[in-house]
């Protein structure tokens, strides 16, 4: 049976659940959170954690950060290496070579001093079953053809991850297009990132009215998530493509889809979705 639960991301989504006040540690509510709780919560000083506390106050680590380091990771005779192409690693000032190297060493001494890989290997039969449903509830649903006019679908992954419940992650590793997610997920979104960011990074640096609606989205305070206007720009661009695919497959009505990312949303709205929209569809 398929396993689509990466170890090497349950290890780094473990670390950052024990550090206090981290997005991770505020991913409660199932059976399995409360295991690994109870698992591994004496494990909360180990040296690792520590690290991951300092860099999450120092350089905002944490994370889509997590999710980065976790596929730049490859395991051979039983420890992690970094595989050779840290240059999506380190792409922001998050991570650097230094900071990469020194958390490696602590991490592969608290996947032994917790035997992580025995706890991992116990729940294989659980992460199968928890596949099964994540490919029958959403994954086995998705149209990859229209992915096909965008990028090369043979190079997206995905990992799902019984750790996560309400965040959903996007990275890459060289041609890989990786989608981190939940059962209940944003798994179009977060493909859409893929292709959208690019679009997005070049629409910010060469037209100045997009970089004026999501320099103001940012200023206006509508988006406590994304706060700088490049971040921003990638949400813009990326949740117009989503709102095309919905569209295009009877997921509801345009402008219902518009407005539900104009209003919708407390913590993040986004105003000039129609103008963005408008921009997408032209593209």
């Amino acid at each position: 049976m398929e396993n689509m639960v990466d170890e090497r991301f349950e290890l780094c989504a473990l670390i950052f659940r024990l550090v206090p006040g981290s997005y991770f540690d505020k991913e409660t509510g199932t059976e399995y959170h409360v295991k690994l709780d109870d698992t591994f919560m004496q494990f909360a000083k180990h040296p690792v954690v520590e690290c991951a506390k300092s860099l999450q106050q120092s350089v905002g680590l944490g994370f889509d950060a997590v999710g980065r380091y976790a596929v730049h990771l490859k395991k051979e005779d039983g420890k992690f290496k970094l595989i050779d192409d840290l240059q999506l690693l380190t792409i922001d000032s998050r991570w650097n070579e230094d900071r990469a190297m020194s958390f490696l060493k602590l991490l592969n001494d608290f996947y032994l001093d917790t035997q992580f890989g025995f706890f991992y290997n116990e729940h294989i039969k659980f992460y199968e079953e928890e596949t099964r449903k994540f490919i029958d509830h959403t994954y086995g649903k998705i149209d990859f053809k229209w992915f096909a006019k965008y990028i090369d679908i043979s190079h997206m992954r995905c990992i799902y991850s019984p750790s996560l419940k309400r965040m959903n992650f996007a990275t890459r590793v060289g041609e890989l297009i990786y989608s981190i997610v939940p059962h209940n997920s944003s798994i179009i979104h977060e493909y859409c990132h893929s292709f959208a960011n690019p679009i997005a990074e070049k629409w910010y640096n060469e037209n100045a009215a997009f970089k004026k609606m999501c320099d103001d989205t940012v200023a206006q305070g509508k988006v406590s998530w994304y706060q700088q206007g490049i971040i921003c720009a990638n949400e813009y661009v990326t949740r117009a493509f989503n709102i095309l695919h919905d569209y295009q497959h009877g997921e509801g009505d345009l402008q219902t889809l518009i407005l539900r990312e104009q209003n919708h949303y407390v913590e993040n709205s986004f105003p000039f979705m129609q103008q963005v929209y408008d921009m997408v569809v032209e593209y």
